[in-house]
């Protein structure tokens, strides 16, 4: 027998989202990182919590040149959601190459 439960539309879906991006500008080259993270419903998406920041490319730690540029979003669940709300207050930096516990991922490779 199979149980269907309706679904609610304020089942709240816990959304984090990192991306690293290269671009020239006026020959220069750059990195740019992005974070954000959505707590999301069937009606809208609110974001808790974002940040961007752009790195020379000659400044830049090898990790980071050697990551692909892409942009991935994890789907995870509210208490690793409310850790990297955490981590966002004293150390976001961190959240530019942390991969969570997910429930479900995408990665869109960018260029």
């Amino acid at each position: 027998m199979t149980c269907h439960q309706p679904i609610s539309a304020e089942t709240v879906r816990f959304q984090f989202m990192r991306v690293k991006d290269t671009h020239v500008e006026d020959n220069i080259k750059y990195i740019t990182l992005f974070a954000r993270l959505t707590l999301r419903n069937a009606y809208r998406a609110k974001s808790v919590w974002v940040e961007i920041d752009e790195v020379k490319w000659d400044q830049a730690p090898q990790k980071l040149k050697e990551m692909p540029d892409a942009m991935h979003f994890y789907t995870i669940d509210e208490p690793i959601f409310k850790e990297l709300y955490q981590i966002s207050k004293d150390r976001y930096e961190e959240l530019y190459f942390v991969t969570p516990f997910y429930k479900a991922s995408e990665t869109k490779r960018l260029g």
